[in-house]
């Protein structure tokens, strides 16, 4: 969802991605490069909106 709000509500679009950050923890099944590779791009995406 982060994405889809990336030109329309910037401040909604970090709010996404870093609900995503905290699901991210609570899901299981995940190997821990997924999981790393995952967070990497969820924090850029937060780095680039400010």
């Amino acid at each position: 969802m982060g994405a889809t709000y990336l030109e329309i509500d910037p401040a909604l679009a970090k709010y996404y991605f870093e609900q995503a950050l905290k699901a991210l923890d609570k899901l299981e099944g995940l190997s821990d490069s997924t999981r790393e590779r995952l967070r990497d791009s969820f924090l850029s995406m937060i780095g680039k909106i400010g």
